[in-house]
């Protein structure tokens, strides 16, 4: 597997007792953000804390194509060239790549198993409680929204369309893993 921050004390963030098992594209950098700012105000968590963020996988998987599109890889790829990459399994820059690893795969090679998991829904109930677990009032910050083109989403709804039996595929561990601990 590709190197990936996991944000686990002792290596990261500084925080002791702050486990946060990182996926990509899944709040990541509001939780970072977080922890930076608990450490920053000599916040401490008395007690160990391991969470994850989960994500619908469908709502993950387009967002990873709009994030391969942008600026980030300096706008050099399309819907069309990133789809090609991922069914063929080649060619994709590792940056990018990580990004499309399923959602298990990050919490099979954890450092750590989760005890609590919250959804991309429940970030305002995530801030609380590490609010109150740190002592430090930690403020909201506004997360990253996709703003899809109407392009895009053309290009993108045209890509999923072709592909679907694939990616259901592709996406079947993660489906099971969000109903298991976000859809009641």
């Amino acid at each position: 597997m590709y190197p990936h921050p996991y944000y686990c004390w002792p290596d990261f963030p500084g925080v002791e007792n702050f486990y946060f098992i990182n996926i990509p594209k899944n709040c990541t950098t509001t939780v970072r953000n977080w922890a930076l700012y608990i450490k920053t105000r000599n916040g401490y968590i008395n007690k160990p804390f391991r969470f994850t963020i989960l994500r619908d996988p469908y709502g993950r998987l387009k967002s990873t194509f709009a994030y391969g599109i942008g600026q980030r890889f300096a706008y050099l790829e399309t819907v069309e060239s990133i789809g090609k990459k991922l069914l063929a399994a080649k060619d994709l820059d590792s940056e990018l790549l990580i990004h499309f690893m399923p959602q298990h795969v990050f919490l099979e090679h954890a450092p750590v198993k989760p005890d609590h998991y919250y959804h991309t829904g429940q970030m305002r109930e995530l801030r609380d409680e590490l609010s109150g677990r740190s002592g430090a009032d930690l403020k909201w910050i506004q997360e990253n929204r996709s703003r899809y083109t109407v392009d895009f989403t053309v290009q993108y709804n045209k890509w999923f369309t072709e592909n679907q039996t694939w990616i259901d595929d592709y996406l079947g561990k993660d489906v099971e893993l969000y109903a298991q601990h976000v859809v009641s």
